[in-house]
């Protein structure tokens, strides 16, 4: 259990509502601290899986734009306990204008759109309530996250030249703001009250939308408002494939194709399972050269941030979200204080980034696994690497999630691999033919475990392991209820 476990079960204790069943367990796991908390607030009053993760969603795009803007895309993994199907909610990016600046085009901001979808599907509070904490933290402030100043620093040049974005990240003598500062974001806060009040719609059509196409303009971006007002988000089928009595699934396109590819590479009958870390390295890197193969290189977006929530019915919703570019194009609307993205690319790496995994025992209709990976290119194959030493290895979550990475794809036979690989597995990746280059990182993955399933078959507590990675500076917490119905 996190350190902040102490915490969440006494804000759960509060004011969880007395409604069967006797113990509720739920887990949230996430990149950005503050939206952690969002979330698990809306589980503690009662809310759903999904109504946690539209508040979450909302919450990152407030403290941590540079990865999940509100100009961007995702797709998320439903997990339904109540008829023992998965979902794919698809609300990933495509083309809705141009930018005169980058000769480019833009995208349509459709991810407040998907976790409308979302809601409507699977929500349980009023729309307008989940969408208040976060637009209260935009106007009153957010304390910067290490996490979201990391990222700040990385773009600090860019965005100064934005007079919008210097506003709002900057401090008085043009620096970059710092880790722990309060900043605040008031129109953010204005556009997220009105999505909250009036719904979803106000942001592609009406006054609202004709804002969005106006402050574009003086941005030298012009708006296809044809395109914004029709893209809507679509439920299709996912990959599905076995795994002993559990079915794990992936998103039917893009990283989600990739990460299935590398997943059947590893799970056959030579698979990972007793594998020394020597031979799960070189596994790992062979199978992400067959799944990736030399039609995907490096030009796929390289944001994105991935979350799960599972609350204590079963419901599960892993999200990967991303702005295709850290903080989109950039250019932040005057009066809206929020940027578009650009367009993702065209094929496989139009959704290189979202690469969410679930894993559910469907017979019993329960959620067991899920992970999510973020980096860009590299997010499919860090996610699977994490989820195949964990499902198909044996090690603890942990352990999976730390040891080193590596990723080979692309057009050459190089491998990508962390510093921290042993020199024995280096020499073996050599032997195979392959150039290592060496990096302090690779990937970012969020990932949830609870072996015996959620929810539990007893009151005792499932032993679900969940973690936010080292690479990252996410949270992840669990936590129960017990609830003592009134004589």
């Amino acid at each position: 259990m996190s350190s902040a476990c102490s915490t969440v079960e006494k804000a759960t204790n509060a004011i969880l509502p007395n409604t069967p069943p006797s113990v509720l367990f739920a887990t949230v796991v996430a990149d950005e601290p503050t939206a952690v908390l969002a979330a698990r607030d809306v589980l503690a009053k009662g809310g759903t899986a999904a109504d946690a993760a539209v508040t979450l969603y909302f919450t990152l795009a407030v403290t941590f734009p540079s990865q999940a803007g509100l100009g961007g895309g995702g797709i998320c993994l439903v997990h339904n306990p109540f008829s023992g199907g998965v979902e794919v909610l698809d609300f990933s990016s495509i083309a809705g204008g141009y930018s005169e600046v980058t000769n480019s085009s833009i995208a349509v901001p459709i991810a407040a759109r998907g976790m409308a979808w979302l809601h409507a599907r699977f929500g349980r509070l009023p729309w307008g309530n989940l969408l208040m904490e976060s637009a209260i933290i935009a106007r009153d402030g957010a304390t910067t996250s290490r996490a979201f100043i990391n990222d700040l620093k990385v773009s600090a040049l860019d965005l100064a030249n934005d007079s919008v974005a210097l506003s709002l990240f900057f401090n008085r003598i043009g620096d970059p703001l710092g880790e722990g500062v309060i900043f605040r974001q008031i129109e953010l806060g204005s556009v997220l009250g009105q999505i909250g009040a009036r719904g979803v719609g106000v942001l592609y059509r009406g006054a609202l939308a004709n804002r969005l196409a106006d402050a574009a303009v003086l941005q030298k971006q012009i708006v296809d408002r044809v395109a914004f007002g029709s893209r809507t988000p679509k439920w299709v089928s996912p990959i599905s494939l076995p795994l002993g009595n559990r079915t794990i699934y992936f998103p039917p396109e893009g990283a989600g194709k990739v990460a299935a590819a590398m997943w059947q590479s590893l799970s056959g009958r030579e698979g990972l399972s007793g594998a020394d870390p020597v031979v799960q390295t070189l596994k790992l890197a062979h199978a992400g050269k067959a799944a990736y193969g030399p039609r995907l290189g490096t030009e796929a977006p390289q944001s994105g941030s991935g979350f799960s929530v599972v609350d204590w019915t079963g419901l599960a919703v892993v999200c990967s979200v991303t702005s295709n570019k850290d903080f989109g194009t950039g250019q932040f609307l005057p009066g809206l204080g929020f940027a578009l993205a650009p367009a993702p690319g065209k094929g496989v790496l139009a959704q290189q980034p979202l690469s969410p995994i679930l894993v559910v025992d469907r017979k019993r209709r329960k959620f067991v696994f899920a992970a999510t990976g973020g980096g860009g290119t590299v997010a499919a194959s860090s996610a699977v690497a994490v989820t195949a030493r964990t499902l198909l290895g044996g090690m603890p979550l942990r352990t999976a999630s730390d040891r080193p990475r590596v990723h080979q794809g692309g057009y050459t036979d190089d491998v990508t691999a962390e510093r921290s690989l042993t020199a024995q597995e280096i020499k073996a990746l050599e032997a195979s033919g392959a150039k290592v280059k060496l990096v302090p990182r690779i990937g970012r993955v969020n990932a949830v475990y609870c072996e015996a399933g959620l929810p539990p078959d007893s009151r005792s507590a499932p032993p679900c392991q969940v973690i936010s990675d080292k690479r990252g500076h996410g949270v992840g917490a669990r936590f129960k209820k017990d609830v003592r119905e009134k004589r």
